[in-house]
Order: structure tokens, then sequence, then C-alpha cells
């Protein structure tokens, strides 16, 4: 990926968070997820659903972890806790977060569950990837 395309996608992925409340970045494995959304959201809230601990914490009280994305937040590898989306959801629909909710996973994260739902129109699904930059 070259410099200018980088720009582009990280230009594009803030466009879509300004636009929606929910962002979700999918693509390959190692192909520069986690990278764009953390320099495009460097002010926001960051947790990796990889580590072990978050993950239990993110299963066992999803509230609480949520909480500390009032104002958004980068939430990273959310297939690993589907749980959190139906929280998501009633976030979105009982109010307009203050901030962008970006997800990534490195395979798609169950757009008809959430295609289903009322919120379906405020998502937005970028990937990542060869012929996606």
């Amino acid at each position: 990926m070259t410099i200018e395309s980088a720009r582009a996608m990280a230009a594009t992925l803030q466009a879509r968070a300004a636009a929606f409340p929910v962002v979700t970045v999918t693509g390959p494995r190692q192909s520069g997820k986690t990278t764009l959304c953390r320099q495009s959201f460097g002010n926001l809230p960051y947790a990796n659903l990889e580590h072990p601990d978050t993950r239990d914490f993110a299963r066992e009280d999803p509230r609480g972890f949520l909480t500390s994305f009032a104002d958004g937040g980068v939430i990273d590898e959310v297939p690993r806790v589907l749980e959190l989306l139906p929280w998501i959801q009633v976030l979105v629909d009982e109010r307009r977060p203050r901030g962008p909710r970006v997800l990534t996973g490195s395979h798609q994260v169950s757009r008809p569950r959430v295609a289903s739902r009322s919120s379906a129109a405020s998502c937005a699904w970028p990937q990542v990837g060869p012929g996606h930059c």
C-alpha cells in the first residue's frame, strides 16, 4: 500500500465514522486494519479482544466494558466477542453515540445478524486488503 492510498483509506474511514455511529473494518489477518484504525482514531480509547483479560471483561460485563467507549473507540477483533453486538445496537438505538464505534474483524462480522435489525442503517462496512485500497 502506498502512502497516498493509506491516506485515502484513512480519509474514507474517518468520513464514514463521521456519518455513521458504527463502522466495521474487515479484511484478512495482517492486512493493516488495526494500524489503519489506530492511526485514524488515535485520540479514541482502544481495546484488543485478542487479549484474554480484555476478552473476558467484555464477555462477563459487556455494559461495563462499553462504558469505556461512551465517546467512541476502537474495538479490535470484535468477532472474538460477538455478544457485544446487541449491546452496541442498544446504545445506537437508544441514543446517537457521541463518537464513532470502530470495530475490526479478520473475518466479516455477521452482516445478516446486524442487517436484520433496526440499526443496520447505522453501520458502514469498509474492507481492508488487496483490491480494497
